[in-house]
């Protein structure tokens, strides 16, 4: 019954989001924009978006993922957090186009075969 929780802040994304998992349940919650829900024992790819269905199981779910985040994080408060602090970090690099010409030292993507 442990929640498992994690939370995404890119400087590239629109929003930030946080996952919470329980059981059998996975809550992906996007600050600004509509929550999904995945049952992984019957959904294991998670095809099934179950973020908007109004079955009693469903509804449940989302009530739990909702309660279990809110627990860990204020969501909204922490997304509004996170953005600032990458305006703050960007305009201290030199702006946008400075850091868009920085070559990050990462792992690269996986070339398709």
């Amino acid at each position: 019954d442990r929640t498992v929780f994690s939370e995404y802040h890119d400087g590239g994304s629109s929003t930030g989001f946080y996952m919470v998992r329980w059981g059998d349940w996975k809550y992906v919650y996007y600050a600004g924009r509509p929550a999904q829900l995945f049952n992984l024992a019957a959904d294991p790819n998670e095809t099934n978006d179950l973020g908007r269905a109004d079955s009693g199981e469903a509804l449940a779910a989302r009530a739990e993922g909702k309660r279990r985040l809110r627990e860990i994080c204020d969501p909204e408060a922490v997304n509004v957090q996170a953005f600032a602090d990458q305006r703050r970090r960007i305009d201290a690099m030199g702006g946008r186009e400075a850091c868009a010409a920085i070559k990050f030292n990462h792992t690269p993507a996986p070339t398709p075969t």
